[in-house]
């Protein structure tokens, strides 16, 4: 636990936390050997930018939680077998993925291609949110909608493959490619 700017941190093996994180820059996370996991979930963490990199060795899993609410929100990149965010604000994403279960209080975009080989799962726990995953170079398996405590306003979505969505949105804009099929459930 504690304050700091950054962190800076390479682990051969598990990363957890003892008490409440607060970074206000950026806590960048290096997976040295093996595949690690890392827990960040305590309910009062505060983060602006969260980043996995696979050193020589990668996150089979990683948890984070963040309950700034303030207008930076949470950025999270990099890769993990399953990614695991619960931000309280907003959620910006990037990075490659077997898995990922990403709730947000605010709006989900984001700052460079998302690569996710299974399932996406967005839960809006926050009132009419927007979801803006418009990269070009988006390949996504399927996405989830789904309304938590709150529900999604309008929800776009690129993908330069093939694409299956479901869920709900009050509108929903889908761009699957010219030659991509596209299933909606």
């Amino acid at each position: 636990g504690g304050t700091y700017n950054t962190i800076t941190a390479s682990a051969g093996g598990n990363v957890t936390q003892s008490g409440v994180l607060n970074v206000a820059a950026t806590a960048a996370l290096t997976a040295a050997s093996g595949a690690i996991t890392a827990t960040l979930d305590n309910v009062a963490n505060e983060f602006n930018t969260v980043t996995f990199t696979a050193g020589g060795g990668s996150f089979a899993s990683a948890s984070i939680v963040d309950a700034d609410t303030a207008t930076d929100g949470l950025a999270v990149s990099g890769a993990a077998s399953i990614l695991t965010v619960d931000a309280a604000g907003t959620l910006d994403l990037a990075g490659t993925y077997n898995t990922v279960n990403a709730d947000a209080g605010d709006d989900i975009s984001q700052s460079g291609a998302l690569t996710v080989s299974g399932t996406t799962t967005l839960t809006a726990n926050g009132t009419d949110l927007n979801a803006t995953l418009t990269n070009a170079a988006n390949d996504l398996g399927f996405v989830a909608l789904v309304d938590g405590t709150g529900n999604f306003d309008v929800v776009s979505v690129t993908d330069a493959n093939i694409l299956s969505i479901g869920g709900d949105a009050n509108t929903l804009n889908v761009d699957a490619g010219s030659a991509a099929p596209l299933t909606v459930t």
